[in-house]
């Protein structure tokens, strides 16, 4: 391909770039250089992919470039690519052939600042999107009538096997078959084991900082870490995930009011004070459209009319969370439900001879586990929504909530917890992870702009998630040794 051949694909994406990257000469300038014209808001271990990207486009797709973005960033063009080990999730789902040019360049090549309420009213979705440095996957799979049918019914009854689910929809086995193939290929569908850390008298814990470092003053807690993220918006806000003891909690309580008190930085702490809401729903999915389509402030206002559809903000938000009691798992229990959360593509053949035991005993006991509601089976889909984002609001006003949770749980895939904050007891927060697209996603900005207006709520920070791990926790690290 000729010189100018090459030019097309990076010149094309650099024209909606910021300024500073409009004088940059794309086949000359080298990874590292590109790298270093990259905002210090956005993570390393994104500069480095996104320079690596850059590489990539502007050697024109070559296979040489690939290996080497591959290489740096644990990706591979397999759809099954999160499973490699030691990925990075934020090329996990959107692999090369699914990204649209420029994806990274017009997210994160520039902060991802607020939107003034006037300006925003007016904006179309392309303006809104150039402005909050969003693009979108290009790639997205239709869902036809089967699909949304599994979809809706695995949502709700994520334990059901195939025989079941095609009584349940009424189609042939065969076509129910065909169509799971085809959800989980193409858009990660899965069925996983999760843990109710309840259950078991662990509190989750979150950490949220600006500056990164901060967590190197945690270090002695890294056991009970089970996740961590990065978003962005307007500057770059670090999340970690803690599942704690109550001993480890007075730990952790104590050493981040020392942190607070040495540092005077921004380094917030919540605890939860109820069990996470989490759940996919398709109800406003418009089929034919192939989108989804939610009107918030006319959905806002039927569920503040909506006495059946309130949520009591007294238990989501009471102080005695988790319970007292707590259920006292044996040795083998523990290693099992490691094993069930870690190795969660394993048959039950696989596992029962990993684990060194009949399949009979292990299938056994695993009842018993989801009986007692100790673990329970949860509906993913992983590349089904291209925009992932972290959600912090807070407010004073209790009856706000009544209602706000209800219609974040309208949302595709909603991940809601109810937080304290150790600095502002008083204060109600709502720390939720959400999947959007982009009109969801702008619409969404537009209503908490509303909330914040008629001072409903008292501030939010709706983030796009550019780096996240996620149940990194192990039981057998967390729980004292009996």
């Amino acid at each position: 391909m000729s010189k100018r051949g090459k030019k097309t694909i990076i010149t094309k994406i650099l024209e909606d770039a910021p300024q500073r990257y409009l004088n940059i000469d794309p086949l000359n300038c080298s990874i590292k250089q590109f790298e270093q014209l990259i905002p210090d808001t956005v993570p390393q271990v994104v500069k480095e992919d996104i320079a690596h990207y850059f590489n990539y486009l502007r050697n024109n797709r070559s296979r040489e470039s690939l290996n080497l973005w591959e290489k740096v960033s644990g990706c591979t063009d397999s759809p099954n690519s999160w499973k490699v080990e030691g990925y990075r999730p934020i090329f996990s789902f959107l692999y090369y052939d699914r990204i649209t040019d420029g994806l990274f360049l017009a997210l994160l090549l520039n902060r991802i600042e607020p939107i003034s309420d006037e300006k925003i009213q007016t904006m179309t979705i392309e303006e809104f999107n150039r402005q909050c440095r969003l693009t979108i996957i290009s790639f997205k799979p239709e869902i036809d009538e089967i699909d949304l049918k599994i979809l809706k019914t695995l949502s709700n009854e994520p334990s059901l096997v195939i025989q079941e689910l095609t009584e349940k929809i009424g189609h042939s086995y065969a076509a129910v078959y065909r169509h799971l193939q085809k959800l989980k290929a193409k858009m990660g569908l899965r069925i996983l084991t999760r843990i109710n850390w309840t259950k078991l008298g662990i509190q989750p814990l979150f950490l949220i900082t600006k500056d990164k470092t901060n967590f190197d003053y945690f270090t002695d807690f890294r056991r009970y870490l089970d996740g961590q993220a990065t978003f962005l918006w307007g500057k770059a806000y670090h999340l970690r995930y803690y599942f704690v003891t109550e001993t480890a909690r007075t730990e952790l309580l104590k050493k981040y009011q020392e942190v607070s008190k040495k540092k005077k930085t921004f380094l917030e702490l919540l605890k939860l004070t109820s069990a996470p809401m989490i759940g996919w729903t398709f109800d406003f999915f418009n089929q034919s459209e192939q989108r989804w389509e939610i009107d918030f402030i006319q959905t806002y206002r039927y569920l503040s009319s909506s006495k059946k559809q309130k949520v009591s903000v007294k238990e989501l938000f009471h102080e005695d969370y988790p319970p007292k009691e707590a259920y006292s798992l044996t040795p083998l229990e523990t290693k099992i439900i490691d094993d069930l959360v870690g190795k969660y593509n394993l048959t039950q053949k696989e596992l029962a001879e990993h684990l060194g035991m009949h399949a009979q005993n292990l299938s056994t006991i695993k009842l018993k586990l989801l009986d007692d509601n100790i673990i329970y089976p949860r509906f993913e889909m992983r590349n089904f929504l291209p925009i992932g984002c972290v959600l912090w609001c807070s407010s004073s006003n209790q009856k706000i909530f009544e209602t706000f949770i209800p219609l974040l749980q309208k949302l595709p895939f909603s991940n809601i917890s109810p937080v304290r904050n150790y600095r502002e007891p008083k204060k109600l927060q709502l720390l939720s992870f959400l999947f959007l697209d982009d009109i969801l996603y702008r619409n969404l900005v537009v209503f908490l702009m509303k909330l914040l207006r008629e001072k409903q709520i008292e501030d939010f920070q709706l983030g796009v998630n550019v780096e996240s791990y996620f149940g990194m926790a192990k039981v057998a690290n967390i729980l004292p040794k009996s």
